[in-house]
């Protein structure tokens, strides 16, 4: 049955994002396939792609900055 359900896609596939969570800082973000947008299993928060980008610009500038 599961090698059905894999070449059929009845299911969605809702793999991983390998990105903390900004708000809660887990890593349990899911990416459902044909959904907008992407939850947080942990603390609930729904994120778009663009939302998601931008933290970790943000996060990426708060590291140089405490660096330097």
């Amino acid at each position: 049955m599961r090698t059905v359900r894999d070449t059929t896609r009845l299911r969605p596939r809702a793999p991983p994002v390998p990105q903390p969570c900004p708000p809660c800082d887990s890593l349990t973000l899911v990416e459902t396939q044909h959904q907008l947008y992407i939850d947080c299993t942990t603390c609930e928060a729904m994120f778009t792609r663009e939302e998601l980008a931008l933290a970790a610009r943000i996060a990426a500038a708060a590291l140089e900055a405490g660096a330097a």
